[in-house]
Protein backbone atom coordinates (compact mmCIF):
# COMPACT_ATOMS: atom_id res chain seq x y z
CA UNK A 1 0.00 0.00 0.00
CA UNK A 2 1.49 3.41 -0.53
CA UNK A 3 0.00 7.01 -0.55
CA UNK A 4 0.04 9.44 -3.63
CA UNK A 5 0.47 13.05 -3.23
CA UNK A 6 -0.78 14.78 -6.38
CA UNK A 7 -0.25 18.49 -6.60
CA UNK A 8 -2.60 20.07 -9.22
CA UNK A 9 -4.57 23.24 -10.00
CA UNK A 10 -1.23 24.80 -10.55
CA UNK A 11 1.69 25.46 -12.79
CA UNK A 12 5.19 24.96 -13.53
CA UNK A 13 7.89 27.18 -14.21
CA UNK A 14 10.84 26.86 -16.80
CA UNK A 15 13.28 24.38 -16.06
CA UNK A 16 16.57 25.33 -13.87
CA UNK A 17 14.51 25.61 -10.72
CA UNK A 18 12.10 24.60 -11.50
CA UNK A 19 9.01 25.15 -8.92
CA UNK A 20 5.02 24.23 -8.81
CA UNK A 21 3.03 27.34 -8.50
CA UNK A 22 -0.25 28.41 -7.27
CA UNK A 23 -0.86 24.56 -6.85
CA UNK A 24 -3.11 22.88 -4.07
CA UNK A 25 -1.96 19.48 -2.56
CA UNK A 26 -4.41 16.30 -2.02
CA UNK A 27 -3.75 13.17 -0.79
CA UNK A 28 -4.88 9.75 -1.66
CA UNK A 29 -4.31 7.04 1.19
CA UNK A 30 -4.14 3.10 1.37
CA UNK A 31 -3.96 2.38 -2.67
CA UNK A 32 -2.89 -1.19 -3.13
CA UNK A 33 -0.28 -1.60 -5.97
CA UNK A 34 -2.52 -4.47 -7.36
CA UNK A 35 -5.53 -2.32 -8.02
CA UNK A 36 -3.56 1.18 -9.07
CA UNK A 37 -4.32 1.66 -12.67
CA UNK A 38 -4.81 4.50 -15.15
CA UNK A 39 -8.74 4.12 -14.43
CA UNK A 40 -8.19 4.30 -10.82
CA UNK A 41 -6.26 7.33 -11.31
CA UNK A 42 -9.02 8.56 -13.72
CA UNK A 43 -11.18 8.38 -10.81
CA UNK A 44 -9.26 10.27 -8.32
CA UNK A 45 -8.95 13.49 -10.65
CA UNK A 46 -12.58 13.39 -11.14
CA UNK A 47 -12.81 13.46 -7.20
CA UNK A 48 -10.12 16.55 -7.28
CA UNK A 49 -12.33 18.30 -9.72
CA UNK A 50 -11.13 17.42 -13.59
CA UNK A 51 -13.83 16.24 -16.11
CA UNK A 52 -13.34 14.20 -19.16
CA UNK A 53 -13.07 17.42 -20.95
CA UNK A 54 -10.10 18.77 -19.45
CA UNK A 55 -7.21 17.81 -20.86
CA UNK A 56 -4.75 17.12 -18.35
CA UNK A 57 -1.45 15.95 -18.42
CA UNK A 58 0.26 13.71 -15.43
CA UNK A 59 3.97 13.69 -14.23
CA UNK A 60 5.33 11.15 -11.98
CA UNK A 61 8.19 12.83 -9.23
CA UNK A 62 11.06 10.19 -9.33
CA UNK A 63 11.84 9.91 -5.57
CA UNK A 64 14.54 11.97 -4.26
CA UNK A 65 15.13 14.05 -7.85
CA UNK A 66 14.84 17.37 -8.74
CA UNK A 67 11.21 19.00 -10.50
CA UNK A 68 14.44 19.51 -13.45
CA UNK A 69 15.05 16.21 -14.03
CA UNK A 70 13.06 13.82 -12.20
CA UNK A 71 9.65 14.07 -13.92
CA UNK A 72 8.32 10.90 -15.99
CA UNK A 73 4.99 10.79 -17.15
CA UNK A 74 2.31 8.92 -16.24
CA UNK A 75 0.25 8.16 -19.40
CA UNK A 76 -0.06 4.39 -19.25
CA UNK A 77 -0.61 1.28 -17.71
CA UNK A 78 3.36 1.18 -18.53
CA UNK A 79 3.52 3.85 -16.61
CA UNK A 80 1.60 2.93 -13.43
CA UNK A 81 4.04 -0.26 -13.45
CA UNK A 82 6.59 2.15 -13.63
CA UNK A 83 5.44 4.07 -10.58
CA UNK A 84 4.46 0.72 -8.55
CA UNK A 85 8.02 -0.41 -8.65
CA UNK A 86 8.91 2.54 -6.19
CA UNK A 87 6.30 1.16 -3.27
CA UNK A 88 9.08 -1.59 -1.91
CA UNK A 89 10.78 1.38 -1.10
CA UNK A 90 8.73 4.28 -0.72
CA UNK A 91 5.93 4.70 0.67
CA UNK A 92 4.63 8.17 -0.88
CA UNK A 93 4.67 8.80 -4.24
CA UNK A 94 4.30 12.60 -5.89
CA UNK A 95 2.49 13.47 -8.85
CA UNK A 96 2.08 16.72 -10.42
CA UNK A 97 -1.03 17.45 -12.66
CA UNK A 98 -1.09 20.49 -16.15
CA UNK A 99 -3.68 21.41 -17.91
CA UNK A 100 -4.48 22.88 -21.25
CA UNK A 101 -0.48 23.61 -22.51
CA UNK A 102 2.43 21.09 -20.68
CA UNK A 103 5.50 23.07 -19.74
CA UNK A 104 7.51 19.56 -19.01
CA UNK A 105 6.46 17.81 -22.08
CA UNK A 106 7.23 21.18 -24.32
CA UNK A 107 10.46 20.77 -22.55
CA UNK A 108 11.47 17.15 -23.27
CA UNK A 109 10.26 17.11 -26.64
CA UNK A 110 12.68 20.37 -27.16
CA UNK A 111 15.41 18.31 -25.41
CA UNK A 112 14.92 15.75 -27.87
CA UNK A 113 14.70 17.64 -30.91
CA UNK A 114 17.93 19.40 -29.92
CA UNK A 115 20.01 16.20 -28.93
CA UNK A 116 23.02 15.58 -30.95
CA UNK A 117 23.10 18.67 -32.67
CA UNK A 118 24.86 20.94 -30.53
CA UNK A 119 27.29 23.25 -31.99
CA UNK A 120 31.07 22.54 -31.73
CA UNK A 121 32.69 25.58 -30.17
CA UNK A 122 36.27 25.83 -30.17
CA UNK A 123 38.43 28.46 -28.39
CA UNK A 124 40.91 30.67 -30.67
CA UNK A 125 44.36 31.64 -28.28
CA UNK A 126 45.30 35.27 -29.32
CA UNK A 127 48.45 34.31 -29.08
CA UNK A 128 48.11 31.68 -32.17
CA UNK A 129 46.01 34.42 -34.07
CA UNK A 130 49.16 36.61 -33.79
CA UNK A 131 51.61 34.21 -34.78
CA UNK A 132 49.59 33.06 -37.63
CA UNK A 133 49.18 36.86 -38.54
CA UNK A 134 53.27 37.60 -38.75
CA UNK A 135 53.67 34.46 -40.72
CA UNK A 136 51.37 35.78 -43.63
CA UNK A 137 52.61 39.59 -43.21
CA UNK A 138 56.29 37.59 -43.59
CA UNK A 139 55.42 35.88 -46.71
CA UNK A 140 53.62 39.05 -48.11
CA UNK A 141 56.65 41.03 -47.23
CA UNK A 142 58.96 38.54 -48.78
CA UNK A 143 57.19 38.08 -52.02
CA UNK A 144 56.68 41.96 -52.55
CA UNK A 145 60.18 42.86 -51.80
CA UNK A 146 61.20 40.26 -54.49
CA UNK A 147 58.52 41.67 -56.52
CA UNK A 148 59.79 44.79 -56.81
CA UNK A 149 63.73 44.14 -57.05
Amino acid sequence: MFTLEIHHNGQFTSTSGRIYLFGDTDWFDGIHCDVFSMGLLGEMLKDLGYTDRTLVYTHFRLPGESLDDGLLPLKSDEDVKTLVEYVPFFTQLELYIETGVSIVECEMMDRMMTKGKGVVKEEIVDDDVNELLERVLMVRLETMGNYYC
